[in-house]
């Protein structure tokens, strides 16, 4: 499944750790996206290698340099791999693997790989997003439309109002 096939932002997520795991040797990973000012992710999909969700501890220190400084981090001791999802100049979250076992270290390759892929899918998140508020703010006007209808009346030309206005609030997501 390619990239323009993926809407939402857990699916972006789901095909990001996918790919990840193809060419990374993470055991676990993350994808974390936090909201302005707010330390705690305001979205995070974890799973392992095979697909199984799992929780990612995320290294409070590495997450807090990532979003600080802006730049992927290596922390072998750990070995942690974090890379900052980004963009235009934002930081939107940060991509968060583990590697388990000798033979599965990380390397600079896998740091500037995941470095790049955060600076490429930091767009399909910020639009995914996006499109997840305004489809939620949709919701929630269409609810007081209705309420309001019910409150107003019913004759032809009310009826013919809330028709118009209906049309008006109706999503409009272009088809791939």
């Amino acid at each position: 499944m390619g990239m323009q096939m993926v809407r939402g932002t857990e699916e972006i997520a789901q095909h990001l750790l996918a790919c990840i795991f193809e060419a990374i040797p993470a055991a676990r990973g993350a994808v974390l996206l936090f909201d302005h000012g707010r330390d705690d992710p305001a979205f995070a999909c974890a799973r392992d290698r095979d697909g199984t969700p799992q929780a990612v501890p995320a290294d409070s220190a590495i997450v807090a340099q990532v979003r600080r400084e802006g730049i992927a981090v290596l922390s072998s001791p750990e070995c942690v791999l974090a890379a900052p999802i980004r963009s235009q100049d934002a930081i939107l979250g940060m991509i968060y693997l583990e590697a388990k076992g000798p033979r599965a270290a990380f390397d600079d390759a896998h740091l500037q790989l995941a470095a790049a892929i955060g600076g490429i899918l930091g767009a399909p998140f910020e639009n995914a997003r996006r499109m997840e508020w305004l489809e939620s703010e949709n919701r929630r006007l269409q609810e007081a439309v209705d309420i309001e209808h019910d409150m107003v009346g019913g004759g032809p030309r009310m009826r013919e109002i809330f028709q118009f206005v209906a049309k008006a609030v109706r999503p409009r997501v272009p088809q791939s």
